[in-house]
């Protein structure tokens, strides 16, 4: 990238600050605990809305118990590397949390529920994209992952993550960097595990002297 086109994007994304500031604040109007799939879905069909006006083509992953996921992807044809961009839209709040604390900028930070992890991110995402539009950069293709429920383990969406990063040139998961601004580069993951547990049962509260004892 040259020091025009490092200009035309720093100049655009200037320029598109309140804006971003209230595609952010719509998102984090939109409650989407992650068990809340009314709620979660509402917020996914904006964001599929979102990145068709970008000219992405979208695809869903439906499920039952949790809220649609997406991946959009653009200029898929090309043979440039692939740049992989990973993102969740849900958060780890109560049914009628945004209500007691809707967005607000406090200072200088923007404030809600799921406004850094990761609302801020994704939003973040559609605005690099909107940036290298305008800078004429968006050639190679880019794969866009829109995950609903990584705060409780992305059951179903792992595979879905597996397949899209194959062949990637570059996976980018845009939650925030550390405080300090350091990029986190590895993270600690999550296990669901089946136990059998052979012995003699007795309430831990009630009656503990009845069960088995080591």
């Amino acid at each position: 990238m040259n020091k025009d086109s490092q200009l035309v994007i720093t100049e655009f994304l200037d320029r598109k600050e309140q804006e971003m500031l209230e595609d952010l604040k719509t998102l984090v109007n939109l409650e989407s605990g992650s068990r809340d799939k009314a709620g979660v879905d509402k917020a996914g069909a904006l964001l599929k809305k979102w990145w068709e006006e970008e000219g992405f083509e979208v695809e869903t992953y439906e499920a039952e118990d949790v809220g649609d996921s997406y991946v959009a992807r653009i200029n898929t044809d090309s043979d440039k590397p692939k740049v992989v961009m990973i993102g969740h839209f849900d958060t780890v709040f109560p049914v009628g949390e945004v209500y007691r604390r809707p967005f607000e900028i406090r200072e200088d930070l923007a404030c809600g529920p799921g406004a850094g992890d990761m609302k801020g991110g994704i939003v973040s995402m559609v605005y690099v994209i909107k940036a290298l539009k305008e800078a004429d950069l968006l050639h190679g293709p880019v794969s866009v992952v829109l995950n609903s429920h990584e705060e409780i383990g992305s059951q179903y969406t792992r595979r879905i993550i597996e397949e899209e990063v194959q062949g990637a040139g570059i996976v980018l998961n845009m939650e925030p960097a550390r405080a300090d601004g350091s990029v986190v580069t590895s993270r600690k993951g999550a296990a669901f595990v089946t136990m059998t547990i052979i012995g003699k049962a007795s309430h831990s509260g009630v009656a503990p002297q009845e069960g088995a004892r080591s």
